[in-house]
C-alpha cells in the first residue's frame, strides 16, 4: 500500500512541475519566434534587393496576416508556397513559419514533420537548422519518451546558440519521465549559466525550487 501512495505522490509532483512549464511554455516559444522574426526581417531586407523580392514580401505579409486572423491552415499553405518558390531570403523563414502555423492549427504531427524538413533544407545554415530541430523536439515533448528527447536535444545542448532552451527541454523531458535527478541537473545548468537569457534562468530557478519543495 505504501508503494501505491508513493507512486501517486510522485505522479502529483510531476504534474505540478509540468503545470509550471505549461504556464511558461508560451515564453519559450516566444523566445524562439522573436528571434525568427528578427532574423527573418533581416533576411527579408537582403532579399528586397533581388528581382522577386517585392512579390515575396507581399506574400509573406499576407501569410502573417492570415496567422494573426487565426486562419492557421491557410497561413501554413501560404508559407509553404513561399518556402518552395520564394527567393533565398524568405525560403527558410517561411518553412519555419509554416511549421509553426501547422502547430497552431493543432496538427502537431505535421508540424514536427515540417520542422524536420526545414532542418534538412537548412543544412547549410546551422542556426536555422538547429532552431528547426529544437522546435520539432518541443512539439514532441508530450508524446516522446526520454530516449527520443535525448536523441533530439543532446546535440543541441552542448555549446550552440540554442543550448539553454535545449537543456530546459531536456529537464522537462526527464521530469516527465520521473528522472528528477536528471531534471535537476538540466535546470541547474540553465539557472547557473550567466550567459543564459534572463527568462530561461528564471524559469529554471523556479522549477528547481519546486523540485526542492516537492522532495
Amino acid at each position: 500500500m505504501t508503494d501505491i501512495f508513493n507512486e501517486v505522490d510522485e505522479e502529483v509532483r510531476r504534474d505540478r512541475m509540468m503545470a509550471i512549464w505549461r504556464r511558461y511554455g508560451v515564453y519559450f516559444i516566444a523566445a524562439a519566434v522573436v528571434f525568427v522574426l528578427a532574423v527573418g526581417g533581416y533576411e527579408g531586407w537582403k532579399a528586397w534587393q533581388q528581382k522577386r523580392a517585392v512579390d515575396d514580401a507581399a506574400a509573406f505579409a499576407a501569410a502573417v496576416d492570415l496567422s494573426r486572423e487565426g486562419k492557421h491552415a491557410e497561413a501554413a499553405a501560404a508559407y509553404r508556397r513561399l518556402a518552395a518558390d520564394g527567393t533565398a531570403g524568405y525560403r527558410t523563414i517561411a518553412a519555419l513559419r509554416a511549421a509553426a502555423a501547422e502547430a497552431a492549427a493543432g496538427d502537431l504531427g505535421l508540424a514536427v514533420l515540417a520542422y524536420e524538413q526545414a532542418a534538412k533544407d537548412s543544412a547549410g545554415a546551422p542556426l536555422y537548422r538547429e532552431l528547426a530541430e529544437l522546435m520539432a523536439a518541443y512539439e514532441r515533448l508530450d508524446q516522446a519518451d526520454l530516449a527520443e528527447m535525448r536523441r533530439r536535444l543532446e546535440p543541441l545542448a552542448g555549446d550552440g546558440p540554442w543550448r539553454h532552451l535545449a537543456r530546459e527541454l531536456l529537464g522537462l523531458a526527464a521530469l516527465k519521465a520521473g528522472d528528477t535527478q536528471a531534471a535537476r541537473k538540466s535546470f541547474a545548468e540553465v539557472a547557473d549559466d550567466a550567459a543564459a537569457p534572463a527568462g530561461a534562468r528564471a524559469r529554471a530557478a523556479e522549477l528547481l525550487a519546486s523540485l526542492k519543495d516537492a522532495s
